[in-house]
């Protein structure tokens, strides 16, 4: 199996990598180890940049995001009772961000990749990337019905993550070098069915942060920062269908429901 560009992973990367390349006439094949089912299934959050969506839509796969999408021009944080507004909108040249969930660019992409003559091997494992410093690197994979392929490229782009085969195939030290930040702690969120605030509100107090976020015209996500290794227990025990009344309370000003 011969290929110009092998692809390790149809997220977002692979997927836009592999479009821009057919415009361009480069061959390219994308192998991914997830089916296309549970690929469109994982509900995932998604807040895209205006050069993304600028890019989504210069590629051909702009139309449902631009129907479905919803524009934010600001956020607004709330502490000590008032709420501050800040228009990205104004401050940044008219340039806005857009609510589309990672899910649904996926859906857009991996469509359009197939309706352009795309390849993409689902449910295929990549073992291993050889020959990386080669001028011929190849990829060697499994499908799903056990046989083993090997995919030779003149070029092998890695978008697997930092956890997928890729990662580890580039020397480490000689080319590869790591760096790591670790915070101290996570998020724990709750998705509900709802009409969104009017803002993105982000409300604080001296112990405590917390945030409200749209998740799309109809659906809106609450989430609370909580200490790496703590359990949300106590937590969800106070959780009311839209979220902790605490939280609740430091929103409760205009234009919050």
């Amino acid at each position: 199996m011969q290929t110009q560009v092998g692809i390790i992973g149809a997220g977002p990367a692979g997927l836009l990598l592999s479009q821009m390349l057919h415009l361009r006439g480069i061959e390219s094949v994308i192998i991914e180890s997830r089916s296309r089912d549970a690929i469109e299934a994982t509900i995932r959050a998604g807040v895209l940049e205006q050069s993304t969506v600028d890019l989504m839509v210069e590629i051909g796969a702009g139309e449902r995001l631009k129907r479905e999408g919803f524009v934010h021009h600001g956020i607004e944080l709330r502490f000590g009772g008032r709420g501050h507004r800040i228009n990205l909108h104004d401050l940044a040249n008219g340039r806005t961000i857009t609510v589309y969930a990672q899910h649904e660019v996926l859906k857009d992409l991996i469509a359009l990749r197939l309706r352009t003559g795309g390849v993409i091997h689902f449910e295929a494992k990549a073992d291993a990337v050889e020959d990386v410093t080669t001028e011929s690197p190849q990829i060697r994979f499994m499908t799903n019905d056990g046989q083993k392929h090997v995919l030779r490229c003149d070029f092998v782009a890695g978008c697997d993550g930092s956890y997928g085969v890729s990662r580890s195939a580039v020397p480490e030290h000689e080319v590869r070098h790591d760096y790591f930040r670790i915070y101290p702690f996570g998020w724990f969120g709750i998705l509900a069915k709802s009409p969104p605030s009017s803002f993105n509100a982000t409300p604080t107090t001296r112990s405590t942060t917390g945030l409200t976020s749209a998740f799309g015209k109809n659906c809106r996500r609450g989430s609370k920062a909580m200490a790496s290794g703590s359990r949300p227990g106590p937590f969800f025990r106070k959780v009311s269908f839209r979220y902790a009344p605490s939280s609740a309370n430091r929103c409760s000003m205009a234009g919050y429901s």
